[in-house]
């Protein structure tokens, strides 16, 4: 067996992610007993035992299960210590602290929780800011509890993260000042001076960007610079990963060899930053990945050794998940994983065959030239093809500006990343800063424009969540690996097979999109007691209400971008009650707003930045050429909205006040409550936005059909011209 750790790391990824955070006891249980007796099979046929592939991914996967059994057992204890608990917590920051949703959020590792020595993490929320820097103390009485809640999904991405304990202080506080020195502390110390730096020299956006590329320090970002980026496929700019730990070393070996150092030196030294580099910016899966790889290579020129990358990303697998079971499912991480990938394995062949047509060129600058943006495209598109199902199963949207941007944005992200580090050094000592970070900003609004020119464009995303994408995948992956398994496949064919399955899933997604751009897409929101229904038909975007629990904005800025959205034509805020209108202000935050509705009783001050501002009362608005009509009522007692979309009706009541009785409609959405003296009979389907299942449990529904969105989450309707519609989970 040649790359032991590839077998290990991987059998250990799909084992883990395909169990998930919330497997059953019998499940893995099941899959351990499976596994071990697979492993004693395959010892028993003479070919597996020489080859040893098979025996040591069946031990993997054996290893998978007992780590999600140990890892089930640690969080259940923990569980039972904080969970529901007052009790006094001791320790420093794990993390920098960071502003959301005007709360002040402070992650911190403890020493002590009720006078017993404790190295959980747990995240302390607060409304007023702490005095807390990485050198002081914090000791208080805290409400414990564990993060998630009912949600399987908010629990899950707590989980990949390795935090699961959160905590609101109920009495003093006391900060012991400069009190840390350990080594991780310095360094958070440094991080937190050299993204000030930053912050301080260039505020704003620009500011903010570098502080989030050179440093991992996003939390000054705005949403909708954030959102732009993502949109166009280069968020993982903002990310420190691999890419910038690749830089920062390349630029070391080329200083090492200019002072001559020898080889083994600079190997030594190479080990030590990449390790300072992977503490300084946080430690975020991606970076870990990156820095094992890395280390690996150094370490084999230290030993003189051959290193293998495939070896090395099994390596950090194993390590990564060995220590975080839950880990698996980590979207940074997957992406991280399967974009190296497809560079180590498709990027050079492809990188040969587009600079093959360049080869004839005279003159030597452009031959380099095109030789060098051939590589760029062959590396943008090798990454973007490897990491098509984890954007199907988690983003459910492609960029088709990925290409261009990268190609416009990549190099400046490297420039921006070093000059914005040497500025925020420099800053500190005072010599050559200014320069430096001038030059830095400006690489940094270029940036910011590009993204955003880019982000403007229209259908610059487009859904791929459908099942039509998934069965085109899942046809791509089987005719590929048809091709692969052939005895003797021609390298010609392989390569054609390969570009005819990409351009079949990209065709028969622009098809797809092009087909389903002339219906209404409608969806409402799991946001609980609340509002939040997405209106999307021929590119427009509507978003009727936007309030309820503390992930509203985030539930719909996600179906916002499976849609394919890079904004709200129209936000309609009918009043009624913070339920409809809590999450309005970081959504707005998130993505541009053209035109705001709002009720005469909310402060349009303290609402969104939109384009334009418009109160309403009883209004009739109108949409997509004119053919979906959205009737507001937002003044009085009653608060409700009309759709009407050719034969298709639908009601949306945002209080319970409202009495639609003997009124038909196709669909009734009601916020929270049943609206008054109303029958789920006179409606062919009627949705509850509603934290708890039982809501829908009363005889006024049970003549109907009826689903909440707390059984399992959002719920989508597809509704046609002619009336007719279809719904489903999302």
């Amino acid at each position: 067996m040649v790359r032991p750790f590839c077998v290990i790391g991987f059998s250990m990824l799909f084992t883990l992610f395909v169990l998930g955070t919330d497997a059953s006891a019998k499940a893995v249980g099941a899959v351990l007993c499976a596994a071990l007796i697979a492993f004693a099979l395959s010892l028993a046929f003479r070919a597996s035992r020489r080859d040893r592939t098979l025996p040591t991914a069946f031990a993997a996967v054996a290893l998978s299960a007992l780590l999600l059994f140990a890892a089930a057992a640690r969080q259940a204890k923990t569980a039972a210590f904080f969970d529901g608990r007052e009790m006094q917590v001791r320790g420093v920051l794990a993390e920098l602290p960071f502003r959301e949703d005007g709360r002040y959020y402070y992650v911190l590792r403890l020493d002590t929780a009720n006078g017993t020595r404790c190295s959980e993490q747990l995240r302390l929320v607060t409304n007023a800011p702490l005095d807390l820097t990485p050198a002081d103390r914090i000791t208080c009485t805290a409400e414990t509890f564990l993060l998630g809640g009912g949600s399987d999904e908010v629990l899950e991405y707590y989980r990949t993260g390795g935090l699961t304990v959160g905590a609101y202080p109920v009495g003093a506080v006391t900060i012991e000042p400069g009190v840390r020195t350990d080594l991780s502390g310095r360094i958070l110390q440094l991080r937190e001076r050299l993204t000030n730096a930053l912050l301080s020299a260039l505020p704003g956006d620009n500011g903010a960007l570098l502080a989030a590329i050179a440093f991992g320090s996003d939390d000054a970002l705005p949403g909708r610079v954030n959102n732009a980026f993502r949109a166009v496929g280069v968020s993982h700019i903002l990310v420190v990963s691999g890419l910038h730990l690749t830089v920062w070393t390349m630029l070391l070996f080329a200083v090492f060899r200019q002072l001559g150092l020898r080889r083994r030196l600079s190997a030594a030294v190479g080990i030590g930053f990449v390790c300072f580099f992977t503490v300084l910016t946080g430690g975020a899966p991606s970076i870990l990945r990156a820095a094992v790889m890395l280390c690996m290579v150094y370490a084999a020129e230290f030993f003189k050794r051959e290193s293998d990358a495939f070896n090395a990303i099994g390596l950090a697998l194993t390590g990564m998940l060995a220590v975080n079971p839950y880990a698996a499912r980590s979207l940074s991480l997957l992406l991280s994983v399967f974009a190296t990938l497809g560079i180590l394995l498709c990027a050079e062949p492809l990188t040969k065959a587009l600079s093959r047509p360049f080869s004839r060129v005279s003159f030597p600058a452009a031959r380099r030239l095109l030789s060098a943006l051939a590589s760029a495209v062959a590396v943008t598109a090798s990454a973007g093809v490897f990491t098509l199902p984890v954007q199907l199963w988690a983003v459910g949207s492609l960029s088709l500006a990925t290409l261009p941007a990268n190609l416009l944005m990549l190099t400046a992200g490297n420039a921006a990343m070093v000059l914005g580090s040497l500025g925020g050094a420099l800053a500190q000592v005072g010599v050559l800063d200014a320069p430096v970070l001038f030059l830095a900003g400006q690489t940094a609004r270029y940036m910011i424009a590009g993204a955003e020119a880019l982000c403007g464009l229209p259908g610059v995303l487009m859904p791929i969540g459908s099942d039509f994408s998934k069965l085109l995948l899942a046809l791509a992956f089987f005719g590929a690996a048809a091709v692969l398994l052939l005895r003797r496949p021609n390298k010609r064919a392989v390569q054609v097979c390969a570009g005819l399955l990409c351009g079949v899933f990209l065709v028969g997604n622009i098809g797809m999109s092009l087909h389903t751009r002339g219906v209404l897409r409608l969806a409402v929101a799991s946001v609980g007691d609340g509002a939040g229904i997405v209106l999307s038909c021929r590119g427009e975007t509507v978003v009727l209400g936007c309030g309820g629990d503390y992930f509203a904005d985030s539930e719909i800025y996600a179906i916002l971008s499976k849609y394919g959205a890079t904004g709200i034509d129209a936000l309609v805020l009918p009043g009624g009650g913070t339920h409809v209108s809590s999450g309005a202000v970081p959504l707005g935050e998130r993505l541009p707003v053209r035109t705001l509705y709002y009720a005469p009783e909310l402060d349009a001050e303290t609402l969104p930045v939109g384009e334009e501002k418009v109160p309403v009362t009883r209004s009739v608005l109108r949409f997509a050429d004119d053919t979906l009509t959205v009737a507001v009522q937002a003044a009085g007692a009653y608060r409700y909205a009309e759709i009407l979309y050719g034969g298709f009706r639908a009601i949306v009541s945002f209080t319970p006040e409202n009495d639609f009785r003997g009124d038909a409609a196709a669909l009734l959405i009601c916020a929270g409550e049943m609206s008054k003296n109303t029958d789920a009979a006179d409606f062919s389907l009627t949705v509850l936005s509603t934290a708890d299942s039982a809501d829908a449990d009363f005889p006024a529904l049970r003549s109907g059909t009826v689903c909440t969105t707390a059984e399992n989450g959002s719920i989508s309707v597809l509704v046609y011209p002619d009336g007719a519609f279809e719904y489903e989970r999302m």
